[in-house]
């Protein structure tokens, strides 16, 4: 459990820079209004390099959900929410093999099945917290991080709500700063998955993560 929740600790970090690094090396491509999807899209440098990342990405993040699920002990209960961070991450390995085009606008099929893909995801995303809420309340070995989780799935809500009003009222991307709305959601998630994978490491050395009330 220990090496899974290792993985936790360093995949955001890697990502962040990974997407940091790639948008450097664009200097068309905007932050504040572009998604993160877009780095990868057909035609654009690197798309490659993104899409290999994906995977990988997605990869490490079913490990972390693993080693959440076992952290989280044996009840009934305890694999929600580490499912629904092995649906993120199953999103993420999919959407690398089936690239945006230019603007994510779903022009291609390849386009409409990342667009899909993102929007289970995404769901999978929110949901995640709250999930895990469910398994925590159930384990002593939690009881600090009940709050911590509640709050991240809020402000989850709040931030893809954001994004759900700027699409469907058609508003721009400048006017919104989708980029900055998306990269928040996920600077929130990552602050919970880097204080959750320490505790599971922690855990993995005293075996109090099978304790259950």
């Amino acid at each position: 459990m220990r090496w899974l929740a290792a993985g936790g600790m360093v995949t955001p970090i890697i990502d962040v820079l990974i997407t940091v690094w790639l948008g450097a090396l664009d200097p068309s491509y905007s932050h504040a209004r572009q998604f993160i999807s877009e780095l990868g899209e057909t035609g654009r440098p690197y798309a490659a390099l993104f899409a290999a990342w994906c995977v990988l990405y997605g990869l490490l993040l079913a490990g972390f959900a693993v080693a959440l699920a076992r952290g989280l002990g044996r009840h009934q209960d305890a694999w929600l929410g580490p499912f629904a961070l092995l649906v993120v991450g199953a999103s993420s390995t999919l959407s690398g093999f089936f690239p945006c085009d230019p603007g994510c606008v779903g022009e291609t099929r390849s386009a409409q099945v990342h667009i899909l893909i993102g929007e289970i995801g995404t769901a999978a995303l929110v949901g995640a917290p709250f999930l895990t809420w469910i398994g925590m309340r159930r384990s002593e070995a939690w009881r600090g991080y009940r709050v911590l989780t509640l709050t991240v799935g809020v402000l989850l809500v709040a931030v893809v709500g954001w994004l759900a009003v700027c699409h469907y009222a058609g508003l721009g991307r400048a006017a919104c700063a989708l980029g900055v709305a998306q990269r928040l959601s996920f600077v929130i998630l990552y602050v919970w998955i880097e204080a959750v994978a320490i505790h599971l490491w922690r855990l993995g050395g005293s075996g109090m993560g099978y304790r259950s009330k």
